[in-house]
């Protein structure tokens, strides 16, 4: 667990390096990753436009078609698409694709379970597909951080908090850790535990100061706290983020199923004052 996140990033200096002449879909793939993995909305359009290549290459490589609904997904999430109902449709062809590429490859069935939880809210499935991928990959800590959030998004939040915490110590220095700090803070929020979840907030925001995502954690959990003037500050960051965020497009978006967590989450992002 440790070593594979080393490896795999010298994997992705070598091919950042190659000559763009010279890169095949695997070393494509791994450029897409280096740019998705920068969490921003030009990294993630960029990540998507490379595997197109990819597939474009290679139209039964799993992991890319696994990826490529991921980056479909993300449009989708974050109201970054031109075409949701495209994007929507595209992103479940291509993880129906990945799967049947290779159904026993750890990392496409994390990638697929994650893209469909989003896409079709279909939670269960994403479930059982990041189950599956920690059978094969029992000590990833992304697995366990995906499987996290897929809880918080069917409401499962001490189920969902169990699967942080364990991604945390699996790899507590993880590229993808305030991922799961973002989590816990939704998690804690939800519980009606904010004064416990601020500080996970606040790390999650320190990681990742420019995506739009944490300081949505951030701003919920001062909102209920009622911490007015610093909620203020985070409001007016994600509105320069996404100038047409409100609640309500936000939770059309998002793969909440609906329930007493998503309206508490939602209630505070309104107390915090991001528009309805």
């Amino acid at each position: 667990g440790a070593i594979e996140p080393k490896l795999r990033q010298s994997e992705i200096d070598k091919a950042i390096r190659k000559r763009p002449d010279s890169l095949d879909a695997y070393d494509l793939l791994l450029r897409a990753i280096q740019h998705f993995s920068t969490f921003s909305k030009e990294g993630y359009l960029e990540a998507r436009r490379i595997l197109d290549e990819a597939i474009a290459i290679d139209p039964g490589y799993a992991q890319a078609l696994a990826y490529g609904a991921w980056c479909r997904s993300f449009s989708v999430f974050f109201n970054w698409s031109d075409d949701v109902d495209g994007d929507r449709r595209d992103g479940l062809q291509m993880a129906r694709a990945a799967l049947a590429a290779d159904p026993a490859d750890a990392t496409t069935l994390r990638v697929v379970g994650f893209a469909t939880s989003i896409l079709s809210r279909d939670h269960a499935t994403a479930r059982a597909h990041l189950d599956q991928s920690l059978q094969l990959d029992p000590n990833s800590a992304l697995s366990h951080g995906i499987r996290g959030w897929i809880n918080i998004w069917d409401e499962n939040v001490d189920e969902a908090k169990e699967d942080l915490e364990r991604a945390l110590r699996l790899s507590p220095l993880d590229t993808w850790a305030g991922h799961y700090y973002n989590g816990l803070a939704f998690v804690f929020a939800a519980q009606d535990r904010c004064e416990e979840g601020l500080p996970w907030a606040r790390k999650a925001v320190s990681a990742f100061p420019g995506w739009i995502a944490v300081h949505r954690g951030l701003a919920l959990t001062l909102g209920h706290l009622g911490r007015q003037e610093e909620a203020e500050q985070v409001v007016e960051r994600v509105l320069e983020l996404d100038p047409n965020f409100t609640v309500s497009r936000f939770a059309e978006s998002s793969p909440f199923k609906g329930g007493p967590a998503q309206e508490r989450l939602f209630d505070g992002l309104l107390k915090a004052g991001l528009p309805e």
